[in-house]
């Protein structure tokens, strides 16, 4: 793990950290991409990826409750500067699949 990782793993390890990331659930219960019920395991995301803010939990506006594949896609999209062109891609391949299988509403 390197040094940025442990000291991130450290702060998700405070009480400060459990007792913001315990309100957050409470005062959003789902999940921000699908708005299925938070699963054992969801994420509490840092929308702000900038590591000096990392332990900044003044702003709940900063951060997002993600279930663990939702989290997962979120990061691996916004790693592409072409996301939003992707999104389109997708929105595409899945209505062919919709058709193709007999879900088109």
């Amino acid at each position: 793990m390197s040094k940025i990782q442990n000291k991130k793993s450290k702060f998700r390890s405070t009480s400060t950290w459990k007792s913001f990331r315990k309100s957050m659930k409470y005062k959003r219960k789902n999940d921000a991409v699908t708005g299925r019920p938070l699963l054992k395991g969801w994420n509490l995301h840092h929308c702000d990826l900038n590591e000096t803010h990392y332990e900044d939990i003044s702003n709940e506006d900063n951060f997002e409750c993600l279930n663990k594949t939702s989290h997962e896609v979120i990061h691996w999209l916004f790693r592409y500067k072409n996301w939003r062109e992707i999104l389109k891609n997708i929105e595409t391949l899945l209505e062919k699949m919709e058709k193709l299988n007999g879900r088109v509403e």
